[in-house]
């Protein structure tokens, strides 16, 4: 450790000298610190000449995923004329040495490693195909069409991967495709899509969120909110819908999204014979703060079930209109304590904003 120290701290040396040859004969060294050091010193430095040494560096068998993306740092921050030489390690026969030269492609995001990272598309060995297919997410709408295509890949590792690097591309023109892998047979190639999908946030996705509801995608709320305004048409058709989790999860989204205009479908909600439902609606309504929403959560207060009542009760205290105190107080004798202390408490609130 003392002698880890004492390289670490001639290298601090070396690289005010910008003497990068001793710098990256330091990542041959056996200790993990000694290499991170000497990656992050030649991250500073950016030196070209390092290129060989680094990518030597970076195929090492064994070595930490920590230092190993240290070395990627340094790559990327070297930049164009590290890129020929990681392509070279594409064409290597052992698959690690492709693997890594990938990752770190996909780091520096030149183009000219555009063809050869789609080409590993093709490959045999899954890992293979699955890292080409997470960094080519680095290259934008060039590789949108190739990863539309892996979106169909026969392995599911880099089904899900495809989804994610379109995401992050943010190309609205994957949109239909990525709808399309919301119905596949993978729980995950779903849920990475409706993120997928949630990262673009252009209104054309709505449609097919809302319909993966139905479905159990449970990332397609949040994509849904992340779309915003333009989701509330599907989703209050969604507060429709014959299934119960389709309704309550429609609600949750215009929860989060908000905005009066979702009151009066929310309001026909609060008649759902699905007390969920009709909870989900109460919430919704709090959360949406309108005055247009007093007449419908007054008509909450009278629920059969006592969840929604005391939500109700609580979404007219925070609407802080004292003239709902009167509806409030039948509420004061009602047969659940849960629901009598929420109007209790609402009360209490609105008096104390009278005064």
């Amino acid at each position: 450790m003392i002698s880890d120290k004492k390289t670490i701290g001639k290298l601090e040396g070396y690289a005010k000298k910008r003497d990068w040859k001793s710098i990256a004969a330091a990542l041959e060294s056996e200790s993990d610190e000694v290499r991170r050091a000497a990656a992050d010193a030649l991250t500073e430095l950016a030196d070209e000449r390092a290129v060989s040494s680094l990518i030597e560096a970076l195929m090492r068998e064994g070595d930490s995923m920590y230092v190993r993306n240290k070395i990627e740092d340094a790559l990327t921050a070297i930049g164009g004329p590290a890129v020929a030489p990681l392509i070279d390690r594409l064409r290597d026969k052992n698959d690690r040495v492709r693997i890594r030269a990938a990752e770190a492609l996909g780091r520096i995001g030149d183009e000219s490693a555009l063809a050869p990272l789609i080409e590993m598309l093709k490959e045999k060995d899954i890992k293979v195909r699955s890292i080409a297919t997470e960094a080519l997410g680095s290259f934008g709408s060039l590789a949108r069409e190739p990863l539309e295509g892996v979106l169909n890949d026969v392995n599911v590792s880099v089904r899900r991967r495809a989804a994610l690097a379109l995401g992050k591309i943010g190309d609205p023109a994957a949109v239909p495709a990525l709808c399309e892998a919301l119905k596949d047979k993978d729980v995950y190639v779903k849920d990475n899509a409706a993120i997928a999908l949630g990262q673009i946030a252009v209104p054309s996705a709505a449609e097919c969120l809302v319909d993966a509801l139905c479905d159990c995608v449970w990332d397609a709320t949040a994509a849904l909110v992340q779309i915003g305004k333009p989701a509330f048409e599907p989703l209050i058709r969604a507060l429709y819908d014959n299934a119960v989790a389709v309704r309550a999860r429609a609600a949750n989204a215009l929860i989060q999204i908000g905005g009066d205009m979702a009151v009066e479908p929310l309001a026909e909600a609060l008649r759902d014979e699905s007390w969920g439902v009709r909870k989900s609606a109460v919430d919704a309504l709090l959360k949406i703060d309108h005055p247009s929403a007093i007449e419908p959560l007054k008509a909450a207060l009278k629920d059969s079930y006592w969840a929604v009542r005391s939500s109700a009760a609580e979404a007219l205290g925070n609407i802080g209109d004292e003239s709902v105190i009167d509806s409030l107080k039948e509420l004061l004798f009602d047969l659940d304590e849960i629901a009598r202390t929420s109007a209790q408490d609402a009360i209490k609130k609105l008096s104390e904003t009278a005064k």
